[in-house]
């Protein structure tokens, strides 16, 4: 099959595949690829395919298609960070304040380090406070390498 047609299946069959959306996160068969699972996060198809296990199961898999926060499997409405092999204990996607708090401080202080630890929380998926110690660390290493120059 062509990925055009393919594509054009896959267009015709998302309404009825947002009907699932009652349906717990996992992979699930792909109507329009035989052979193939396609991760659902509890709302929407992700884009992520694999090919489907050999033997297979009625019971969908429940494992991530990669590193990120996920839908808690033990803790409903949370997230939890999968880093590709195991669940990582001891967090939640908007947690990690002691970095977010180091960040904003050498942010502040020692702007290159600040920066950084916007990129390291960029990586986490915590774009917000990553982006704002980015812009932050930026903007005081301009404005002291300004006032530096006496301009």
């Amino acid at each position: 099959m062509s990925d055009d047609l393919i594509s054009q299946i896959e267009a015709a069959q998302a309404p009825a595949r947002k009907k699932k959306s009652k349906a717990s996160p996992g992979w699930y068969p792909n109507a329009a690829r035989p052979g193939m699972e396609s991760w659902w996060d509890g709302a929407t198809w992700t884009g992520h395919n694999r090919a489907m296990p050999p033997g297979g199961s009625d019971e969908p898999d429940r494992t991530p298609p990669g590193k990120g926060w996920w839908d808690d499997p033990q803790q409903p409405n949370k997230k939890a960070y999968w880093d590709g092999e195991r669940w990582v204990s001891g967090g939640t996607e908007s947690s990690g304040g002691a970095l977010v708090a180091a960040g904003y401080v050498t942010a502040l202080f020692i702007p290159i380090v600040g920066f950084v630890i916007g990129i390291v929380l960029l990586a986490r998926s915590q774009t917000g406070h990553g982006v704002a110690i980015l812009l932050l660390s930026l903007l005081v290493f301009f404005v002291g390498f300004t006032v530096l120059l006496g301009l």
